[in-house]
């Protein structure tokens, strides 16, 4: 499940459940605003080097700290599918040790950037 205009539902998921919870964190609203944005000068046929600005860091950080911000709430155990940011990564990595009931799959997606296909 996508977090964003989802967290009405997380929130009610968060507090229902003793599971280990995973998701995949980005900000629809952001991606949308982004996209709309990125259509207005190319329509639908948006060029691939514009992926990683319509699914932005800004995106992803936003979602994560809102989602964790939930469990937090609710104490639940949370994974996330993706670690695709270096802010995100960063961010994770700050929060303190009380707060690490997170879990993540490893940070494959950092191995490449929108620049390695130049």
């Amino acid at each position: 499940m996508k977090a964003s205009s989802n967290y009405p539902i997380l929130e009610n998921l968060f507090s229902r459940s003793d599971n280990l919870i995973a998701l995949h964190c980005e900000d629809d609203a952001i991606i949308s605003k982004n996209t709309n944005k990125y259509q207005k000068l190319y329509g639908e046929n948006i060029p691939i080097e514009f992926h990683p600005l319509i699914r932005s860091e800004d995106a992803c950080l936003s979602a994560t700290k809102r989602v964790l911000e939930i469990a937090k709430k609710h104490n639940n155990r949370l994974h996330f599918l993706h670690i695709s940011t270096q802010a995100k990564q960063i961010y994770l990595k700050t929060i303190s040790t009380s707060e690490k009931n997170a879990y993540c799959k490893r940070v494959h997606h950092l191995w490449f950037s929108d620049k390695d296909g130049n």
